[in-house]
């Protein structure tokens, strides 16, 4: 499995590298630091992405979430 790190800015997905975009257009897992989001920035997911809040979990937390 990749992990990719992606920044979103200030939710502007006009704003977002084509990498970024290719990236959540293609992701199975979204950990979002937050519940909301930018909703433009959300639908560009994949209808069947799931999605978690990772907001209230360490690093060490999230690694084993992920695994």
């Amino acid at each position: 499995m990749k992990v990719y790190i992606v920044g979103a800015g200030p939710g502007n997905p006009e704003w977002l590298t084509v990498a970024a975009d290719r990236l959540l257009r293609g992701a199975r897992n979204l950990h979002l630091r937050g519940v909301a989001g930018q909703p433009e920035i959300l639908d560009l997911l994949p209808a069947d992405c799931e999605r978690y809040d990772s907001a209230r979990l360490c690093l060490d937390e999230i690694i084993v979430f992920l695994r």
